[in-house]
């Protein structure tokens, strides 16, 4: 089951597909890439992608309540948000207690690469196109075995 769980959706090349941020964290002692597929153009799924962390950001899309139980200020939007369409690389998203998120790679409507702060994993976002106009969304965390607490 944990194979499953750890490439959900992925396809196996999707798997082995090197992809924006890899180069950060190189010895990553876990990795996993997941995917689905959106029936629109990157372009259209790029402003939710942006929008992404804690409020008054839009969230990063889970169950809001265990964000919560985890200490997490979140609430997910249901529509883009104007003012927060502009990301840029190096720009901090705190959370709580020293930790956060920093935008360590922005391409718009193509990648977005978030670091943690301070572990340093990574959780990347990547659009690829797809002949009939829909795009698979590519979403991939490294972990050195560090852990997150809130």
């Amino acid at each position: 089951m944990r194979p499953r769980v750890l490439h959900w959706g992925a396809t196996p090349e999707e798997v082995a597909r090197a992809m924006p941020g890899d180069d950060l964290l190189p010895h990553a002692t876990l990795q996993t890439t997941r995917a689905v597929t959106v029936h629109a153009p990157a372009a259209a799924v790029w402003p939710w992608l942006v929008q992404m962390g804690p409020r008054p950001r839009a969230s990063a899309y889970t169950y809001d309540w265990i964000e919560r139980m985890l200490g997490i200020d979140i609430a997910t939007s249901e529509r883009i948000l104007p003012e927060f369409q502009q990301l840029a690389s190096g720009e901090y998203l705190g959370l709580k207690n020293g930790q956060g998120l920093v935008a360590s790679e922005v391409e718009s409507d193509r990648h977005l690469v978030l670091q943690w702060v301070p572990t340093g994993n990574t959780w990347a976002f990547a659009l690829y196109s797809e002949p009939d106009g829909a795009t698979r969304l590519v979403f991939r965390n490294r972990l050195t075995g560090g852990e997150l607490r809130f």
